[in-house]
């Protein structure tokens, strides 16, 4: 075999001279794995990036612990695992380098080094950091001493022997390597071409001359943008220009070709073949959300994110229905959670193998066990898991491989990446959750698996760096020069000289910066027709490129451009965005006919949202399922939570864990130790989230409001001398002038004499003073409808403010302790028959209004010109501040 290697060329396209059998274009890991693979040397097991992470980090504890004063031991207290990274590549550096990192003479060496050699004394000999490239080399080289043929015929070197480490030199010297650059000996360009003459100042040994520029032309062009993204668009239109696009070579990094396949699509371009980046792809993401299932207190976030990620192990019977049931009740194994599991076996009962597949689920995923954050996570849990997960990848994969799916080779890959990291946290006792955390960013990027998107023939070869320009090429696209890629040493002069006496010699900057320059200029004189650089002005911590340098010094000025002058710039006309009508006419009357069945929210909008009403129950649109799955602190998510813990105190359930009590015998300590009790029960089973991290405010906020505004709302009760409280009942229809009514009510309070219905509402307490005042209580006026329908009574209504701890009442008829409003109309004393009157005739206008297909918009920045028949019935400003359809009415002018 003959091989071409190079330290940048793993995954490098063969040049056409090196193809067919018996050629290989390989890097180090290209190479190393074609020599194990040829000398029958097993593969290294477990010795993953992250595991060998892991070992060193143990190792560079064990040490600070016996010398007390390492040098790295401050930033490894404040970050161990990025303190163990940069520890692990000094050490690998140094063992490529030739040390063994054995300390002959402890008192003689640097500091720095002593330490090092002491994390690799103290560590076991069979720890998994020594399994690294070094180690590699040595077992290849041991085999090479022992006789072992690998099988190669010949092996060609295109960098500098004094860029490469010396292992990789004893190696490559033990293979009989030949040492070539392969720079062409002289200028590939036409001659008279601005490309020519670069060229040959490129090969000139005594470099610019003083004073003398190059005469530009389209040979060598520099375009430039402030933005990648016209930068992008500026190179599609260069590609689509191009006699032939098959001729080009784009050097262009992977991380950019996404971008640059974004605008070959506008122009019907081929693409390139390319990846997301790895923490892109959905599936690397699985591995994460599932880990993330075993904190406690139980996340309903989290839990949401992972059965409704696109790929998921738990089956759609059980994962949409369970979904469902924690985002209305956030809690684990309440009533809806046991619910959602029962109906999903119910649904699977007649499919043998989809309930063997549901209790499978249910028993790897839904019955995960929990660990407490501050106890942390144990390796053997996450390992656990990390096999769980492998193993259903691993399925997935036999039934994608047999259908000939192309991801099928993503999943196999993704399920031993995911193997491989619970393998290498199997040993931790305990891990926190920002542990967890800083070691699943450690394994995303060497997860190896992210959106693919499949390249298409007929446009430039890209590869990833200017080391890979293997062969003359018609034209050079090159995207993005970077700065060179010598790095700053991280030995001191003192180091260096101690390492030298040890026979280690670690490869200087210089040498990296004369093997990147020569790479740079390989790429320029492969070109034979034109060059053209793609370069960015925007802000960038990236240091400047010295090809962009060179070419500026050597060209003349015609050589930069602008890359806004190759896009196309075509006026967009304008078009104004409509703007909101007050009124919508139907073509056709009779389509807004009345529903059947009514209820309070229903009526409200046809009285004072009419087109929400249509929009709702007649057009049945609704916001998709991507809109609400969120478990958040909002109005909503407070207000159930204080309803439901005042009908824990009224109305207790039978098998309720929080304790029943006599609410009309406490007084406020004897409520609040009951609160105190039942508060951790009832988020537990209801509203978990606000035990979740990150909500502590919001839960003490809560809490101080169910104090305070419980404790009114018992004593008002109290003094009214109720005996009986029904919470959320459901009262069936009964008649109204448009059909049936039904409705469901927060307190029904009774005295032994009397019965009264009162709305709880977390806040708005002007809103609905101003209300009752004007005779538009129309919630309350619908339920007092209700009950006195259905029981065939008066009762008095009221609405309770739990944010005021406030009770707002007509009158003291029932609740002497109530804060009675100033009516607008004395003459008009009622409770709530008033306003159901006056409702009832507010309905028959809108009926009417409906009925001949005319609907009302009454959204912001429109004006009513037909009011109501009652003036103070029509809508308010803001009445459509709740809205799921403010964008399909139009926008402000202004907006």
């Amino acid at each position: 075999m003959k091989v071409l290697f190079g330290q940048s060329l793993d995954g490098c396209p063969a040049p056409s001279h090196w193809m067919g059998i018996g050629h290989l274009v390989c890097g180090p890991s290209g190479l190393l794995g074609a020599l194990e693979v040829s000398l029958g040397i097993p593969p290294l097991e477990g010795a993953s990036d992250l595991a060998r992470l892991i070992s060193y980090r143990e190792a560079a504890q064990a040490w600070i612990a016996r010398s007390g004063d390492a040098f790295f031991r401050a930033s490894f207290e404040a970050e161990n695992l990025s303190t163990s990274r940069v520890l692990l590549h000094w050490r690998d550096e140094l063992r490529l380098a030739g040390w063994s990192l054995v300390l002959e003479v402890e008192d003689d060496a640097p500091p720095r080094l002593r330490d090092l050699a002491g994390i690799e004394a103290i560590a076991s000999p069979e720890a998994v950091f020594r399994f690294g490239m070094a180690e590699r080399i040595e077992r290849i080289l041991a085999a090479l001493a022992l006789g072992e043929n690998p099988g190669l015929e010949s092996i060609t070197v295109l960098d500098f022997p004094e860029a490469l480490p010396t292992l990789w030199r004893r190696l490559l010297d033990r293979l009989g390597a030949t040492y070539d650059s392969q720079l062409p000996d002289r200028a590939l360009a036409p001659e008279g071409t601005a490309l020519h003459e670069l060229q040959k100042r490129l090969l000139e040994t005594e470099g610019l001359s003083p004073g003398s520029k190059i005469a530009g032309d389209d040979s060598v062009v520099l375009l430039r943008d402030f933005s990648e993204v016209g930068l992008s668009r500026a190179t599609a239109r260069v590609i689509g220009d191009l006699p032939d696009p098959a001729d080009g070579v784009l050097i262009a990094s992977a991380d950019s070709l996404p971008r640059l396949n974004d605008a070959l699509v506008h122009l019907d371009l081929p693409r390139f073949a390319a990846r997301e980046g790895t923490t892109a792809g959905s599936l690397s993401q699985l591995l994460p959300l599932a880990l993330r299932l075993h904190w406690l207190p139980f996340d309903p976030q989290a839990w949401l994110e992972f059965l409704l990620h696109p790929v998921c192990p738990v089956p759609g019977k059980v994962r949409f229905r369970l979904a469902n049931a924690i985002h209305d009740r956030p809690g684990r194994e309440n009533a809806p959670w046991r619910e959602a599991i029962a109906r999903a076996r119910e649904g699977a009962s007649s499919d043998a193998t989809l309930a063997a597949r549901i209790e499978r689920a249910v028993a790897d995923w839904v019955n995960l066990p929990g660990h407490r954050r501050e106890e942390g996570l144990p390796g053997t849990s996450i390992a656990a898991t990390c096999r769980k997960l492998s193993e259903w990848m691993r399925s997935v994969f036999t039934a994608k491989k047999i259908s000939g799916d192309e991801e099928a080779a993503d999943w196999f890959s993704l399920a031993g990446a995911t193997e491989a990291f619970g393998e290498a946290c199997a040993s931790l006792a305990t891990v926190s959750p920002i542990e967890l955390e800083r070691l699943v960013a450690a394994w995303l990027p060497t997860a190896g698996v992210a959106g693919r998107t499949p390249g298409e023939m007929g446009g430039p070869l890209a590869v990833s760096c200017p080391d890979q320009v293997l062969e003359p090429v018609p034209r050079l696209l090159w995207w993005q020069p970077t700065g060179s890629t010598a790095r700053r040493s991280a030995w001191t002069q003192r180091e260096r000289d101690w390492l030298a006496a040890q026979g280690a010699d670690l490869v200087s900057s210089q040498s990296e910066l004369e093997a990147s320059e020569g790479a740079a200029h390989r790429a320029l004189l492969y070109a034979t027709e034109s060059v053209t650089l793609f370069v960015s002005t925007g802000e960038t911590n990236e240091p400047g490129s010295p090809v962009v340098t060179r070419i500026e010094a050597e060209l003349a000025s015609g050589t930069i451009r602008e890359a806004s002058t190759l896009v196309r710039k075509e006026p967009v006309p304008v078009v104004p965005l409509p703007e909101p009508r007050r009124w919508w006419r139907l073509s056709e009357g009779g389509l807004l006919g009345p529903r059947e069945r009514e209820s309070y929210s229903s009526l409200s909008k046809v009285i004072f949202s009419p087109y929400q009403w249509v929009f709702s129950y007649r057009a049945r649109l609704a916001g998709g399922s991507l809109t609400g799955f969120r478990v958040l602190d909002d109005a909503a998510r407070r207000g159930t939570v204080l309803h439901d813990l005042a009908g824990a105190l009224f109305a207790p359930e039978a098998e309720s864990p929080i304790p029943a009590v006599d609410w009309t015998r406490l007084d406020e300590s004897r409520l609040h130790g009951w609160i105190e009790r039942a508060w951790p029960l009832l988020l537990e089973d209801r509203a978990a989230h606000y035990l979740a991290p990150g909500f502590e405010s919001a839960r003490k906020s809560l809490l101080h409001t169910a104090r305070s505004g419980l404790w009114r709302l018992v004593q008002n009760l109290q003094e009214a001398g109720v005996t009986e409280v029904e919470v959320e009942k459901f009262l069936s229809a009964v008649p109204f002038a448009g059909g049936e009514i039904s409705g469901r009510i927060d307190l029904i309070v009774r005295s032994p004499d009397a019965v009264a219905v009162v709305d709880m509402k977390l806040g708005g307490h002007n809103p609905r003073q101003l209300e009752l005042a004007e005779n538009r209580h129309l919630q309350l006026a619908i339920y007092g409808h209700l009950l006195g329908s259905t029981e065939e009574m008066d009762p008095s209504v009221a609405y309770f403010i739990l944010a005021k701890g406030a009770l707002f009442a007509r009158s003291k008829t029932f609740f002497p302790g109530a804060t009675t409003v100033s009516l607008k109309n004395p003459d008009d004393a009622s409770e709530w028959q008033g306003c159901w009157r006056e409702f009832e005739q507010i309905w028959h206008w809108r009926r009417a209004q409906l009925d001949s297909g005319l609907i009302e918009v009454t959204v912001a920045g429109t004006e009513s010109d037909s009011p109501a028949p009652l003036e103070h019935w029509s809508a308010r400003e803001g009445a459509d501040y709740y809205n799921d359809f403010d964008a399909l009415t139009g926008w402000p002018r202004n907006s």
